[in-house]
């Protein structure tokens, strides 16, 4: 089994200047940790990417140092499951719309932007946008996602904590 932290849209410096308890606390159970862009700083980057397994894009507010090092989309298997991953862009309404038509036979797309949590399914696709743990602007409250796979199946849930 994988278990797979995912976040977005952290919009920080550094984790240690705010990465919420409840995310680190989970981080440590994981296997890998999934960032949909809008790291904003290049220090989170690497501090993630020190501790963990980390699978990243780059998200329209990172600076230049982040969208030469991370891709604007990626695909790639966890298991046999097929994952797209996309910041994605547009309004609130457009985000979910926009992430789908960048991937072909994709499982699970993860997206972000939008800062609002989403798991559903379209056309037998997993859209998923795990919101924002730092900066949850109009959605309830901070969050995150976890997705474990197992057995060629897969379960996807957000945690919304405060």
């Amino acid at each position: 089994m994988k278990k797979i932290l995912v976040i977005s849209d952290t919009h920080l410096s550094g984790f240690s200047s705010g990465l919420p308890e409840p995310v680190l606390s989970e981080l440590v159970s994981c296997d890998m940790l999934i960032h949909a862009g809008d790291f904003t700083g290049m220090n989170i980057y690497r501090e993630l990417n020190s501790i963990t397994n980390l699978v990243a894009v780059h998200g329209n507010s990172d600076g230049i140092g982040l969208t030469r090092l991370l891709p604007s989309s990626l695909k790639f298997n966890v298991e046999n499951i097929r994952l797209g991953l996309v910041h994605g862009n547009g309004s609130e309404d457009t985000t979910i719309v926009n992430a789908y038509s960048v991937f072909q036979n994709c499982d699970i797309i993860i997206f972000g932007h939008s800062h609002l949590p989403i798991n559903q399914t379209k056309n037998g696709v997993l859209m998923f946008n795990p919101g924002s743990p730092t900066d949850p602007r109009r959605a309830p409250g901070p969050s995150y996602g976890l997705i474990t796979v197992e057995n060629n199946s897969f379960n996807a849930k957000i945690v919304s904590f405060h």
